[in-house]
């Protein structure tokens, strides 16, 4: 085997707004070193703030992600598997941001009530990113490193 890059379809995660502005739900986050606070729950200590928000991670439900002090990349790395695709973050943002993201599973069928734009309806993802966080993704094509199988045999028994 060995490791090469291929031009792959990737999202780019990127501002939506064209002054830069994040959207009413991101909110820059209180520093905090989190390989510290990591490292406290590794010994049991309990990590949430006091309004119950993760600390340095998130927390995904059906239709919503709660987030506290993650950075723009863990965010696009932590997004991947909602789209089924490699997301790369391009916003530029750095530092770490606390969010909520209210959203309807595509999987689910009141995705369609909101496509018809029925009252009540959650937006799919991608439009919730771009209202709520300011964020968008744009569909592009770059180099991803992918592990190619040169051969393959069956084990030869002792």
């Amino acid at each position: 085997m060995h490791v090469e890059a291929r031009d792959t379809p990737i999202f780019a995660l990127i501002r939506a707004r064209a002054d830069g502005r994040p959207g009413p739900q991101l909110r820059s986050s209180a520093t905090i070193d989190c390989d510290a606070a990591r490292a406290a729950q590794a010994r049991g200590a309990a990590l949430a703030a006091s309004d119950g928000r993760p600390i340095c991670g998130g927390r995904t439900r059906a239709g919503v992600i709660t987030a506290g002090a993650v950075s723009m990349e863990e965010l696009a790395r932590n997004m991947s598997r909602l789209v089924g695709g490699m997301i790369i973050d391009r916003t530029g943002l750095t530092g770490r941001y606390d969010f909520d993201l209210k959203f309807t599973p595509e999987a689910d069928l009141t995705a369609m009530a909101a496509a018809r734009g029925e009252p009540g309806a959650l937006p799919s993802l991608f439009v919730a990113l771009e209202e709520q966080l300011g964020l968008k993704l744009e569909s592009q094509r770059a180099p991803v490193e992918v592990v190619v199988i040169d051969s393959i045999q069956r084990p030869i028994e002792d």
